[in-house]
């Protein structure tokens, strides 16, 4: 003799039958796919993937051919972060225009000076509280964003630090590059 479960359906262990669990996945909107258990194929998972990756592909290719894509030494991005430059090194064009995006996401001020050694020698010993109007020279309040644009006529190699009180020592140091 067959039990019947509590609710009157199933197999009386507390199971659906395959017939109820495909009427169920029918009635809430879900299409019967796969072997039977609710499950893919492999040749299912196969082809989304496949879709999923041609979908990638094809983004990465407009972004790339719309100029959005990764910098071109056009636009940089430096985070200040527990007192530390992230990247410490950056490379750009020289030539061009260069857009530099400082954020600050430390709870203090911090600077951004990049130059020759004589303009950081100048700054060690200086008594600039802030600065501003040199692209060169920019002062970023703590968890704050600023945004610079400098023109690199030449191939140079320059150093860019923070020179507030102790920040340089700690290790507030980067290296920008124009090829």
């Amino acid at each position: 003799m067959k039990q019947v479960a509590r609710d009157g359906r199933g197999d009386g262990q507390g199971r659906r039958t395959p017939t109820e669990v495909s009427t169920r996945m029918k009635r809430f909107g879900r299409g019967v796919r796969g072997n039977g258990q609710g499950r893919r194929t492999p040749t299912e998972v196969s082809t989304r993937v496949k879709k999923l990756l041609a979908v990638c592909v094809v983004g990465l290719v407009g972004l790339v051919s719309t100029g959005c894509g990764p910098a071109q030494g056009d636009a940089v991005t430096i985070r200040f972060h527990y007192s530390h430059f992230e990247p410490s090194a950056v490379s750009v064009r020289a030539g061009p225009p260069v857009t530099i995006t400082l954020r600050n996401n430390d709870p203090i001020d911090h600077e951004w000076i990049v130059g020759p050694p004589a303009i950081h020698e100048m700054h060690r010993h200086g008594t600039e509280a802030v600065h501003a109007g040199r692209p060169t020279e920019v002062s970023v309040p703590a968890l704050s964003t600023r945004v610079t644009t400098i023109t690199f006529d030449d191939p140079v190699s320059y150093a860019y630090i923070c020179h507030l009180p102790g920040h340089e020592e700690y290790g507030m140091i980067g290296e920008l590059i124009a090829r």
